[in-house]
């Protein structure tokens, strides 16, 4: 014969003991979630305003990895997915390169195969099945990610440090 913990209680107790335990680890989560909020809508802020001062991002600055060419001032969507974002929307919708680029002397250049295929390969499966732009998905994807790392960091530090160490490491993160 098994035992049970909970042995002599009631299905109703049982289910009231498993509500009352998630419903406490639903409420750990809003520290890290509502930190997450705040420091995204503030990047928002910055970035509409910054935005606003943006030169034109053009195929002739060769410095530069240009997937899309922008206007000045593009707007938070455009700017948001510049940078590294022009690397992985060329990684979402076209993939990698079959053969590393090589400049005139050999040595290999800038190129996709410097980032690592997870969030390209999400972003592109959620594209295709949204039919939604590079924009939105890769923005979206990349919050979501961000929260669960927000969390996942919270919930590591509490258990080892406790409460105020992990609020402190959120909010520093």
């Amino acid at each position: 014969m098994a035992f049970s913990s909970h042995a002599g209680s009631s299905p109703v107790s049982t289910i009231a003991e498993s509500v009352a335990g998630r419903s406490k680890s639903l409420r750990q989560l809003w520290f890290p979630l509502a930190i997450y909020a705040l420091t995204r809508l503030f990047a928002v802020v910055v970035i509409a305003i910054a935005g606003r001062h943006q030169i034109a991002v053009t195929t002739d600055l060769p410095e530069y990895h240009v997937a899309v060419p922008t206007s000045a001032a593009p707007g938070y969507w455009t700017i948001v997915t510049n940078w590294d974002g022009q690397w992985y929307r060329d990684i979402a919708t076209h993939g990698y390169p079959a053969d590393l680029p090589r400049d005139g002397t050999g040595h290999v250049t800038p190129n996709a195969w410097a980032f690592f295929p997870l969030f390209p390969l999400l972003v592109r499966l959620l594209m295709w099945m949204t039919s939604l732009n590079f924009e939105f998905v890769g923005s979206a994807v990349s919050v979501a990610l961000g929260a669960a790392a927000m969390v996942v960091l919270f919930r590591l530090v509490k258990d080892a440090l406790g409460t105020m160490s992990a609020a402190a490491a959120t909010v520093l993160t």
